[in-house]
């Protein structure tokens, strides 16, 4: 089946002013105290403060998420903190297909009913939107998952997304595909307005829509997507009408957001960063180890997945700051908090790997 090939966030002082000398003397303490507390932080930082190089400084923690019986694969991240993250996926038992992380201790969260979760993504720890292959929708309310709707796109006999973002919590896209019986396919968007999910109508276009990313610089959504038959992938801009084509590649090419900007691995060493208009090379990794994506919070503290295991860029160099134990390891997905980077690996099992600066 298509979907299974695809699968693939100044002290406080009292003074006592007694004349003209003490309200000086204020005025120079402030003063000092403004300058001082204007000084670049050194660790990085999530936040409206440019953030200085990325350390490396990380105590590593290896979990094995076990399943109960058969294959696990869980795709899919997302969290609203570090001790609260989702990760979710595909399941030989419907009671392994979601995993929520409260700070200690990854736990099985199933849902009441049959799901094979793809995409995830909320607004906030008690408003978070999942889709399922069987075309469904699913939303969690802090306390526990329910089945929202199940959609039809007309003239197919099943559909699924595959990634999900948004600004708010009446405005969330997902992206997938509809296939037919005979193997015909083509690339949908839903959207959630707040109250229903529905299709946005684009033209019919023979695509597996994989991800979505809202690009505030031009308050519209790059989407990525590939032609099974060829290879090809295509990096659409999606202004929440239309698309259109912007760039396209071929090999293994990945969308990849890092704060509030989109950049392409175009299945190369290289990186391209997108700005307003085009892709423009931000990095070339040739002759390192790395293998692709990234996950970070600025362009100089940012992961990537390396041939040798979890890379590390900090605005200097790229080096590989956890190896993975065997070269049967593959990805499946990272997320970054300010403190936090958390990864999900596969090899006989899926592995969480948890990087926490000292």
């Amino acid at each position: 089946m298509l979907k299974q090939i695809m699968r693939y966030q100044i002290p406080g002082s009292t003074l006592l002013v007694k004349n003209t000398m003490d309200i000086k003397f204020l005025i120079i303490l402030v003063i000092l105290l403004l300058l001082q507390s204007c000084k670049s932080p050194t660790g990085p930082k999530i936040g409206n403060n440019p953030p200085g190089p990325g350390r490396r400084d990380y105590t590593w923690t290896v979990d094995t998420l076990e399943a109960i019986e058969g294959y696990m694969s869980l795709y899919y991240l997302w969290g609203a903190a570090a001790n609260d993250l989702w990760a979710v996926g595909s399941a030989y038992r419907n009671a392994d297909c979601i995993w929520h992380y409260n700070g200690v201790k990854w736990e099985r969260t199933p849902a009441s009913g049959l799901i094979d979760p793809c995409g995830i993504w909320g607004s906030g720890n008690n408003n978070i939107w999942m889709g399922s292959s069987d075309a469904s929708f699913w939303h969690y309310d802090g306390l526990s998952w329910s089945r929202i709707c199940q959609y039809k796109i007309q003239g197919y006999d099943y559909a699924l997304t595959q990634r999900m973002d948004g600004i708010a919590p009446n405005e969330i896209y997902a992206v997938g595909f509809a296939q037919k019986e005979n193997g015909e396919y083509k690339g949908i968007i839903m959207h959630y307005d707040g109250k229903n999910w529905e299709q946005v109508s684009i033209p019919d276009q023979i695509i597996i829509l994989s991800n979505i990313y809202y690009n505030q610089q031009t308050d519209k959504y790059l989407i990525s997507g590939f032609v099974n038959e060829t290879g090809e992938n295509i990096i659409y801009l999606f202004d929440r009408k239309t698309l259109k084509i912007i760039n396209s590649c071929y090999n293994n090419c990945w969308l990849n957001k890092v704060k509030d900007k989109i950049y392409l691995n175009d299945g190369t060493q290289r990186i391209y960063r997108y700005d307003k208009t085009k892709f423009n090379l931000f990095k070339d990794f040739t002759g390192t180890n790395y293998g692709g994506r990234m996950w970070g919070r600025s362009e100089i503290d940012f992961f990537t997945d390396n041939r040798d295991g979890i890379g590390h860029y900090n605005g200097t160099n790229l080096v590989t700051v956890f190896k993975r134990f065997s070269n049967d390891w593959s990805i499946y997905e990272s997320i970054v908090f300010e403190n936090d980077f958390f990864s999900t690996w596969r090899n006989d099992t899926t592995i969480s790997i948890h990087g926490k600066l000292r």
